[in-house]
């Protein structure tokens, strides 16, 4: 079972969103954080994380740690996860980073990486 931490960005983006749809979201998250279906890994700016489709025009940015591990990834924009000794790091966590629309569309607030992620 994963443990899911949620950052400062995530839980600001996510203030005005049906907690109920939320909470579904982050559940099946933890079902399948690897699910074609739903999820893809980004890369550009977004190398490292992934999104899972939430509605036609949101996504849920995430990291799995033990994938960013797999694919040394920890340098690229690291979380307090990457941070700890090898020995300590928690593989089995999922960090939801942030929410929102990271294509650029027109009209809308496009979705860039913060340089560091609180985690709450």
């Amino acid at each position: 079972m994963y443990e899911v931490r949620v950052t400062r960005q995530f839980i600001r983006a996510t203030r005005k969103t049906a907690r109920v749809d939320m909470e579904a979201a982050r559940d099946a998250i933890i079902e399948g954080p690897y699910d074609p279906r739903n999820s893809h890994t980004l890369s550009h700016d977004w190398a490292g994380f992934r999104a899972w489709e939430f509605d036609r025009r949101d996504r849920i940015i995430y990291r799995v740690c033990e994938e960013c591990v797999q694919k040394n990834q920890c340098d690229l924009h690291p979380l307090a996860c990457c941070e700890e000794s090898e020995a300590r790091r928690p593989l089995q966590v999922i960090t939801l980073v942030d929410f929102g629309d990271y294509h650029a569309s027109a009209g809308r607030r496009r979705l860039r990486p913060a340089r560091s992620y609180d985690i709450e």
